[in-house]
């Protein structure tokens, strides 16, 4: 009841000056893959030779807030979202041994859309927008990362929270395509966005640009 009533303040307060207030909930899909490996040799900085298995992963998957603010026919929109998916690791050291860790693929955004309405009619509303924020989007296990993470033979592949979230990506630009369902009397209203997310850093082997789904369901009281 608490956070209810502190929704409908801040959007009763921030009314008296956007014409248009909405917070709410997206289904967010984000449509890239990677291949698997078989058995790919990895060189290590001792001289042996390690042997890679890692399988395909498509479509990490996962939720996000948004908050919507506009005047006449311009919005801001903030958006936080995370999207994940696990994926299957091997790497065969030999006769010191084999490491078979489960891993996840991950995204952690938080982004600022800066958009104009294109096309109204009292119950849909067509948008079109840009946008940056803080993208952290994880690195691969690939041989490259092996090699980083692997000195020696005798060392597992030990992949930390701190070695992740020191090689993931820092920042993102996108471009958005959006379409808004709400009728006029009706607080809630459906967005569907189409994204185009670029990744500028690519250190190690991850996405450089992520198309994007989201489905969203907003509150909508101005």
């Amino acid at each position: 009841m608490r956070k209810l009533l502190f929704v409908i303040v801040v959007a009763a307060l921030a009314s008296q000056a956007f014409a248009t207030v909405g917070i709410g909930v997206n289904y967010i899909s984000d449509f890239w893959k990677f291949d698997g490996k078989t058995n790919q040799a990895v060189t290590l900085n001792d001289g042996n030779v390690a042997y890679l298995t890692r399988n395909a992963m498509s479509n990490p998957s996962g939720v996000g807030l948004f908050v919507v603010m506009g005047v006449s026919k311009y919005e801001v929109q903030v958006d936080a979202e995370y999207t994940k998916k696990t994926y299957n690791v091997e790497l065969n050291r030999g006769s010191y041994g084999t490491d078979s860790p489960q891993l996840t693929s991950s995204r952690i955004g938080l982004s600022g859309t800066f958009k104009y309405k294109f096309f109204s009619i009292p119950a849909v509303q067509l948008y079109g927008g840009v946008g940056a924020g803080i993208q952290l989007e994880t690195p691969v296990v690939g041989p490259d990362m092996v090699k980083d993470l692997v000195a020696n033979a005798n060392q597992q592949l030990d992949v930390k929270p701190s070695d992740v979230l020191s090689k993931s990506n820092k920042i993102g630009f996108h471009v958005m395509a959006q379409v808004r369902v709400k009728p006029p009397a009706v607080p809630l209203g459906l967005m569907v966005t189409l994204r185009g997310l670029i990744l500028p850093s690519t250190t190690f082997e991850k996405p450089a640009f992520v198309p994007s789904l989201m489905v969203g369901l907003g509150f909508f009281p101005f």
